[in-house]
């Protein structure tokens, strides 16, 4: 019988960095190479493209994958479980060093293929795969590699079910065990009992929220506590701002029915928003109608505000990059008045977010919101469901 080892390379008792090698026998499976974003100033404008992994390595923002010359075997495949970036965001970095394909869904490999594009100083020549929720792949002879849906908050999540001969290995990184999601479909409950009779001989998992005792809520509850807060705002003439993960399809298409509703046009606005919503138009999670306006880049999003500022605030819901108050990012700008969008009493700034449990994200964002209620902005914070899971 061949042995198993499991090897934590990075992502452990931290906030991003996943990255996780299961060896059987002489064959290795790779699971995620994620970033931490803490480590390097993250913002629209930074050009991680251009660091080099060594670089990336030092700063402690890349897992230090050189125990990987101590593991006797060939890594036989990379697979990554979603696309956030402390997932997929070393990819580009560190998966040419082995030659294996990388697999993901739809969605997550739609994203990796960018993250591949993007980068500046060396080329990635991994083969790219897709393989849908439900779906398995022979990665060795006594390899199986399954994908199982979950529920997380960005599309196209699974849980890893690593099939070999002496059992079921289940990685289980960041999800949510949401019974009524607005996008997607729940969970495959089925599937992970049917795992449980057949034997599951390790139990690999973790979320943000892992030490946090009662139960995640819905995305439904989130939907509604959007609505809640925008309806309330659908007779005033004043400006409304939101922000929320550019990554977060299924609270973006809430909150642009929401928009609609009040008699507002949403419009996107910042590069990360422009990025996931044509994935997601490609991949089948948003409309592939142009109805909606995206701008990305800082020329088109400055030229937005001064129409909008023109034609009046109460025409548009603008849903913006800046949650964290990243250096940068749209709402940053708007709340340090670089834009031609100015903020007046009674406006309205709602973080459809939480605050990401990091020292430099919370001084950020505590910044960015003293400077909007020092304009006289109204700020709703904290209109958000967390898509980790609970103890529960």
């Amino acid at each position: 019988m061949k042995d198993i080892g499991i090897v934590a390379i990075g992502g452990y008792e931290e906030i991003g960095r996943n990255m996780t090698a299961i060896r059987i026998g002489h064959d290795i499976l790779i699971m995620d190479m994620g970033i931490r974003l803490d480590r390097v100033q993250i913002h629209e404008d930074t050009d991680l493209e251009r660091l080099r992994p060594s670089e990336l390595i030092s700063l402690g923002a890349i897992p230090n994958d050189s125990v990987m010359k101590d593991v006797d075997g060939r890594v036989r495949a990379i697979a990554c479980t979603h696309g956030h970036l402390d997932h997929i965001g070393a990819i580009s970095k560190l998966a040419n060093k082995y030659r294996a394909p990388i697999i993901g869904t739809p969605f997550t490999a739609d994203l990796i293929k960018q993250e591949i594009e993007a980068e500046k100083l060396q080329a990635t020549k991994n083969e790219v795969i897709t393989m849908n929720a439900g779906k398995t792949r022979q990665i060795a002879p006594d390899i199986e590699l399954e994908f199982i849906r979950v529920q997380h908050s960005i599309v196209d999540c699974v849980f890893a079910a690593v099939h070999t001969p002496r059992g079921v290995i289940l990685y289980a990184n960041d999800f949510k065990m949401d019974r009524s999601p607005t996008l997607g479909q729940p969970p495959d409950f089925a599937r992970l009992k049917k795992l449980e009779s057949e034997g599951v001989l390790a139990l690999i998992t973790e979320t943000t929220n892992a030490g946090v005792s009662g139960k995640t809520p819905s995305e439904q509850i989130a939907k509604d506590l959007v609505w809640d807060v925008l309806m309330g705002t659908e007779e005033t003439k004043s400006g409304v701002l939101l922000t929320t993960f550019s990554s977060h399809i299924a609270r973006i298409r809430a909150i642009i029915e929401a928009a609609h509703e009040m008699g507002r046009k949403p419009v996107l606005l910042g590069r990360s928003m422009e990025k996931y919503w044509s994935t997601a138009k490609r991949t089948g999670y948003a409309p592939k109608s142009n109805d909606l306006p995206v701008y990305g880049r800082r020329k088109s999003v400055d030229k937005f505000f001064k129409r909008m500022m023109q034609e009046g605030k109460d025409k548009y819901l603008p849903i913006m990059t800046g949650h964290q108050g990243e250096p940068g990012a749209v709402l940053s700008r708007v709340a340090s008045g670089e834009t031609d969008y100015q903020i007046e009493s009674g406006d309205k700034v709602i973080f459809s977010a939480g605050t990401i449990p990091q020292p430099l994200n919370v001084s950020n964002r505590h910044i960015a919101v003293t400077k909007l209620k020092m304009k006289g902005a109204r700020v709703y914070d904290n209109v958000h469901v967390s898509g980790h899971a609970c103890v529960e």
